[in-house]
């Protein structure tokens, strides 16, 4: 360590250059490092999603739910499963033991859900995904304007022209009903000419094939046979013969039926700022940077748009949920900090310090901050609002053991010491408390690397950043700056000694006897403010993600199970009309409403009788109101609104995703039962 000193004071020109090439490869890495919006997570939990079209909740728990669960529990590695059974879905959610590797349970889980053969046949295959951020929505884009046929063409063709951004994983049309083909049969006609349904359904089978037919092996190789023969459009289901004779006459389905192409009747309904609406939902690739890709994107869409603008004439665009906003704001504050501290840290060291020895101290934390960068890349960390976060919090330590070494050299400077001696005496002398402080700030911070569950894998860039950030400056500090020390700073004769600095010692001198007379005095202040200190904490609101910048409240409504769609829709539109009244111009970036969707915090659930409205908010410096004002006057005028509904006023919620604070389930056997003690409970 002292020999590595030495060689580094001795040669100033090398650390000189070493320095230089530090600031420009680590700007050029800063610059290139991928910036996300979280660290990519697996989340341990597998998801087992089936439906079942028109049937009740019942029946897809009996027919359903319970047959998969029965297999699933022989799968090892399972800490806890739930089932969801709904109208026309079952959803079983398995949380997987952290002692077991997820792929593993995630194949076994795969295997006992192929291996169930006793579900009814109108039971889709049952699908199992393992949930991750990997593939993260970073921003949403609604189209209104025109009638829905053309919202529709128009969201796939826009669809298209974004999927062809090479970071863009997929893009999810939102309220877009897909196309059905109906063959409406007229019971007059098929009674005339005496044809069953079961003939239509059975001759539509037979002509609407793609099946393999084997392999033909000749001289020349082998040929893959496949027969196919499915329907192009609705000319080739009207020609399909249903039923022919001996005379040549032949029954078509034009014969005997209408065939109508048209989008698919759904339950599902969407409207933004009132407006009939298709949303579409971008995501980003894993290894997709959130900001390039959002200003890509959005310049794509202006550019689709201007020539478009005659095809779609009325056609209206509108961003929400802009992810990007969030990694800008962080990134700016993480560079206002940096260069707003280097400059405080410049201007306080001139009190104490000469110029030359100030510039050379403040210039540690750039150059820590540099290697991270280097380090981070190398290690293949990226730029999210967690690693950013942990930035910011290091910030302020990163010139503290600079600062030990440069006022150790300085006053060894001020008695007459040799510019190079007295930087390698600081150097050496400072090496053991210097580097036991920065030793214990990194123990503190690496406890959290042992942090378990969902909340330990976000927060891991934390303790990793702080660190790098650490070690960073504890090789700066040592390596750097005291070749820096020796080379930059000299000490003249008018500034040796300061007055002002002289009193300020002097007060200190006295104060510091003062207290040394009186142990005990000083004792028990020390033991006052520790229990106050302790009382005040208790009184304290404790929240481990703060949603004081939260943009997007949820008003969501749930009524009796049979409730008419219409109905719920009806209630929806008022209360749209409602929340448009009440958040102002300048608060509102965009409302969306979902009739017939229920937004919670772990699922989406479906049904006629639930309704979903998201208030998405303008940035909070844009606006007089906080996000809590707006939502405590939009809970007060929507309850008269939705009679027969009960009401639900909440706010994103803020950081990594995580549970509710308080979770009270109930288990049994019957149903009825069930639902009196869980009213019982919330009473």
């Amino acid at each position: 360590m002292i020999g590595l000193i030495d060689y580094f004071i001795k040669r100033p020109l090398l650390v000189n250059l070493f320095t230089v090439m530090i600031l420009i490869f680590g700007g050029v890495t800063v610059w290139g490092l991928q910036k996300e919006i979280f660290p990519l997570v697996d989340f341990d939990v597998i998801m087992v999603r089936a439906s079942y079209p028109g049937s009740s909740s019942e029946d897809v728990e009996k027919l359903v739910t319970i047959g998969l669960e029965r297999k699933l529990k022989e799968v090892d590695g399972i800490k806890e499963m739930n089932g969801l059974s709904a109208e026309g879905s079952s959803i079983i959610t398995i949380e997987v033991d952290p002692d077991y590797e997820l792929e593993k349970v995630l194949d076994d889980v795969k295997n006992s859900v192929d291996s169930v053969d006793d579900l009814p046949d109108d039971v889709t295959v049952p699908t199992v995904t393992s949930l991750n951020n990997r593939q993260r929505a970073i921003i949403k884009l609604s189209l209104t304007g025109i009638e829905y046929d053309g919202l529709r063409k128009a969201s796939k063709k826009l669809r298209d022209e974004l999927e062809k951004i090479s970071s863009i994983a997929k893009v999810d049309l939102d309220g877009y009903r897909v196309d059905e083909i109906r063959i409406e049969l007229s019971p007059k006609k098929m009674a005339r000419f005496e044809v069953t349904i079961g003939e239509v359904a059975r001759a539509i089978k037979e002509r609407n094939l793609n099946l393999s037919a084997g392999k033909l092996e000749t001289p020349n190789g082998d040929i893959i046979v496949r027969t196919i023969s499915e329907f192009k459009n609705t000319a080739e289901i009207e020609d399909v013969v249903v039923r022919s004779n001996t005379s040549g006459s032949k029954i078509k389905i034009r014969d005997i039926a209408k065939v109508i192409r048209k989008p698919r009747e759904g339950s599902i309904l969407q409207r933004s700022n009132g407006e009939r609406a298709v949303f579409l939902d971008i995501k980003l690739k894993e290894t997709g940077d959130v900001l390039n890709t959002t200003r890509l994107l959005k310049t794509k869409t202006a550019e689709w748009f201007e020539k478009n603008s005659k095809r779609y004439q009325g056609l209206k665009y509108r961003y929400a949920d802009d992810m990007s906003y969030f990694v800008k704001r962080r990134l700016n504050i993480l560079k206002n900090n940096g260069l707003v501290g280097m400059v405080l840290v410049f201007i306080c060291l001139l009190f104490f310090l000469n110029f030359s020895t100030s510039v050379v101290t403040s210039m540690g934390a750039p150059i820590a901050f540099m290697v991270s960068f280097i380090v981070m890349d190398s290690m293949g960390l990226s730029l999210n609002l967690i690693s950013m976060f942990a930035l910011i919090l290091v910030l302020g330590m990163l010139v503290d053991d600079s600062i030990i070494v440069s006022e150790h050299f300085y006053q060894k400077l001020e008695g007459g010491m040799d510019p190079k001696v007295a930087a390698r005496e600081a150097a050496i002398e400072t090496i053991k408390p210097v580097t036991a402080t920065v030793l214990t700030t990194i123990v503190a911070f690496g406890t959290l690397l042992f942090m378990g569950g969902i909340m330990g894998k976000f927060l891991w860039p934390v303790p990793v950043m702080v660190i790098i950030c650490l070690l960073a400056s504890l090789f700066e500090c040592f390596f750097i700056l005291p070749s820096h020390l020796a080379d930059f700073c000299r000490v003249s004769p008018k500034q040796k000694g300061s007055r002002w600095y002289q009193r300020l010692l002097d007060l200190y001198s006295k104060s510091l006897d003062l207290f040394l007379k009186g142990p005990w005095l000083v004792l028990g202040a020390s033991f006052i403010f520790l229990v106050g200190s302790v009382f005040l904490a208790k009184t304290m609101r404790f929240e481990l993600f703060p949603g004081d910048d939260v943009r997007v409240v949820f008003l969501q409504i749930k009524g009796k199970v049979g409730t008419p769609l219409i109905k719920t829709d009806t209630t929806m539109k008022r209360l749209e009309k409602m929340a448009m009244e009440t958040v102002r111009k300048d608060e509102l970036d965009q409302i969306k409403g979902q009739v017939g969707v229920l937004l919670s915090r772990q699922s989406r659930k479906t049904g006629h009788h639930y309704g979903s409205l998201i208030v998405y908010l303008t940035p909070p410096g844009e606006r007089e109101r906080s996000t809590d004002d707006i939502l405590n006057e939009l809970t007060d005028k929507a309850k008269p609104l939705a009679p027969g509904y009960v009401i639900t006023v909440r706010k994103m919620q803020g950081g990594p995703p995580r549970g509710n604070p308080v979770e009270v389930e109930i288990t049994g056997g019957d149903l009825e039962q069930l639902k009196k003690a869980s009213k019982e409970v919330l009473e």
